[in-house]
């Protein structure tokens, strides 16, 4: 469903995408054929991360591959909010297992670069309250809600 989603979506921009279903722990790709993979907001819905990011690296090039993943964090606002029981209950976060930076730091630390967090302002924050300012006046002092990792082939 989300993938039909998506290619309407691309359709009604002008876009040529070609979209493929698959299992990221066997992606059918070629070995070293992408400069870099993306992943935000798919690991939480992952069982076994690990695997999914040796796939990960099987697909990205050799020396100058990159992989970023995104994904909410477990001990933020924004992941109690996910996990509380009404939001739980009734949505497709019933299936998600939240990480932490401490997880994602264990997934194959020796090629990790950089990691960090963002998403300060909490969930139940006023509409206007979501901006730069405010993301910047709350950094460093509430955990984020929204996690990233950078790891180089």
């Amino acid at each position: 469903e989300m993938l039909a989603i998506a290619k309407k979506k691309a359709e009604g921009k002008g876009l040529s995408i070609h979209f493929m279903k698959m299992d990221l722990h066997d992606l059918k790709l070629p070995d070293n054929k992408f400069d870099a993979v993306i992943s935000m907001a798919v690991f939480e819905f992952i069982d076994n991360p690990a695997g999914a990011m040796q796939e990960l690296f099987r697909v990205v090039k050799e020396e100058e591959g990159l992989i970023l993943v995104g994904t909410i964090t477990k001990d933020g606002a924004w992941g109690e909010f996910y996990q509380s029981k009404p939001i739980k209950d009734s949505t497709v976060f019933q299936y998600a297992k939240f990480k932490t930076l401490g997880d994602l730091k264990s997934w194959c630390p020796e090629n990790l670069v950089d990691m960090g967090e963002c998403l300060f302002v909490p969930p139940q924050a006023e509409e206007s309250e979501f901006n730069v300012h405010r993301e910047i006046e709350l950094a460093g002092k509430t955990k984020g809600g929204y996690i990233c990792a950078l790891w180089k082939k």
